[in-house]
C-alpha cells in the first residue's frame, strides 16, 4: 500500500493541473486586463498577420491626417520598421517561405490593387488591380505560394458587389471562384483544400453576414455559421479551427472547422477584429479598439494536449489503477468533462442588424457611426 499511495497522489496531481489549461480549451474569454499591447502610439494600428517563424508581425499603421502604411515589429512589439509607405498599403500576408508579403494599396481615389514586396520592404511590384482590372482587397497565400485569393469588385464599378478570385502570384490566370451576393475574407486552409470566407445573400454587401468553406477549385460551398459574422477569418495552423469576429461590437470567436461549438476567445468594453494565431499556435494576435483607439494586441492561446491523447491516458492509467488498487478513479470522468468538454459560449444568436454608409471617397462599407474610413481615411463628419 506504502508503493501505491504515491502514484495515486501523483494521478490526482496532475488531474488538478488540467483545471489550469488556457482560455482557448475552457471556453472562458480573455479579459482585456489580460491583453498584451503591441504598439501603443498614438496612431491607428491594425491587420496584423505574423511571419512563417512567428518571430516578426507584419501590420498596417495610419498616422494621423496620413493613409495606411505597412509596417513589421518583433513579436514581442519591439524594433518597428517601416516596409512600404504607397498610398494606403494594408492586409498584408506573409508567402510560406517568408520571402514575399503581398497587400493592397490605392493606385487611384476609387481602386485598390495588389502588390509584392520582399519581406524587407525591398522590390514592389504591382501586380494587378486599377481600372479595367477592377479593385481588389484581402489577398491570401495558398500554402504553396504559387497562387493568391482575394476580393475583387466588378471591373466597372468599385461599388458593385464583390467576389473571390484566385490568380498567380504574378497576377496572371485569373479564375473566379464565387458569383452570387458579395463575398469577402478568403484564407487558404493549411493544406490547400479549402477556401474559408465570409458570405452575404444580400448583393450590396449590407445583409447579415456568415462564415462559409469552399473548395479551393471554388466547388461545394457551404455555410458553417448563423450568427452574423463581421469580420475576417482564418484558420488555426493545423486546419482543425476556424477563427472570427462577431457581434455589432465585435469580439473574437473560434469554432471548429464544420461549424461547431463556438466558443469566444476575447471580451473588452470594444471591440476586436483580424485575429491571427501564430504558427507555433501558443499566441493570438489581433486588433482591438479600446477607447476609440486601435491597437494590435496579443493573449496567449497555448495549443492543448488533443482529445485522443487524453483519452488514451485517462484509459490505461486507470486500467493501472483498477489492477493495483482495485479502485476505478469515477473522479475522472469529472475533471474530464471540466477541462475537455468547455461550456459552449454562444455568439449572437440572431443575425446582426446593422447600418452601413458608404466612403465617398474609396467606395468602402463603413459602420453608420464612422467618424472616418478606415481604409482610405477621408473624415465622414
Amino acid at each position: 500500500m506504502k508503493r501505491i499511495l504515491p502514484i495515486v497522489i501523483a494521478y490526482f496531481v496532475i488531474l488538478s493541473m488540467f483545471s489550469l489549461l488556457p482560455s482557448y480549451v475552457n471556453g472562458a474569454p480573455v479579459p482585456f486586463s489580460e491583453w498584451i499591447n503591441l504598439t501603443n502610439n498614438s496612431n491607428e494600428n491594425g491587420h496584423p498577420t505574423w511571419s512563417p517563424d512567428g518571430n516578426e508581425i507584419i501590420y498596417s499603421e495610419w498616422p494621423t491626417g496620413n493613409p495606411y502604411n505597412l509596417w513589421k515589429m518583433k513579436a514581442d512589439g519591439t524594433s518597428h520598421i517601416l516596409l512600404d509607405s504607397h498610398s494606403g498599403s494594408t492586409g498584408p500576408d506573409v508567402s510560406p517561405d517568408g520571402t514575399k508579403i503581398v497587400f493592397e494599396y490605392y493606385v487611384s481615389s476609387n481602386y485598390q490593387a495588389l502588390a509584392i514586396i520582399n519581406y524587407d520592404g525591398t522590390g514592389f511590384h504591382h501586380i494587378i488591380g486599377g481600372p479595367g482590372e477592377g479593385s481588389w482587397q484581402m489577398a491570401s497565400w495558398s500554402p504553396t505560394g504559387e497562387e493568391i485569393v482575394a476580393r475583387r469588385s466588378a471591373l466597372d464599378n468599385p461599388l458593385d458587389p464583390t467576389q473571390i478570385f484566385k490568380i498567380n502570384s504574378d497576377g496572371t490566370n485569373l479564375r473566379q471562384l464565387t458569383y452570387d451576393g458579395t463575398n469577402v475574407y478568403p484564407v487558404w486552409s493549411p493544406d490547400g483544400s479549402m477556401i474559408v470566407y465570409v458570405h452575404s445573400d444580400d448583393p450590396s454587401g449590407h445583409g447579415p453576414t456568415d462564415v462559409w468553406v469552399m473548395d479551393s477549385n471554388g466547388g461545394n460551398k457551404r455555410k458553417l455559421t448563423n450568427i452574423g459574422v463581421t469580420g475576417c477569418t482564418t484558420w488555426t495552423p493545423d486546419g482543425s479551427k476556424i477563427i472570427f469576429s462577431s457581434g455589432a461590437q465585435p469580439h473574437i470567436y473560434i469554432m471548429n472547422s464544420d461549424g461547431s461549438n463556438i466558443q469566444q476567445l476575447t471580451d473588452s468594453d470594444g471591440s476586436e477584429e483580424n485575429a491571427e494565431i501564430s504558427p507555433d499556435g501558443s499566441w493570438l494576435v489581433f486588433q482591438g479598439r479600446i477607447n476609440g483607439i486601435r491597437d494590435i494586441y496579443k493573449i496567449p492561446v497555448e495549443t492543448p494536449i488533443s482529445a485522443t491523447l487524453w483519452t488514451q491516458w485517462y484509459f490505461w492509467t486507470n486500467i493501472v489503477l483498477a489492477t493495483t488498487t482495485g479502485v476505478f478513479a469515477f473522479t475522472t470522468v469529472y475533471y474530464r468533462k471540466k477541462a475537455f468538454t468547455p461550456k459552449e459560449t454562444k455568439a449572437p444568436s440572431k443575425p446582426v442588424s446593422k447600418e452601413y454608409i458608404v466612403c465617398p471617397n474609396c467606395g468602402a462599407s463603413l459602420p453608420a457611426d464612422s467618424k472616418f474610413c478606415g481604409k482610405c481615411g477621408t473624415s465622414l463628419e
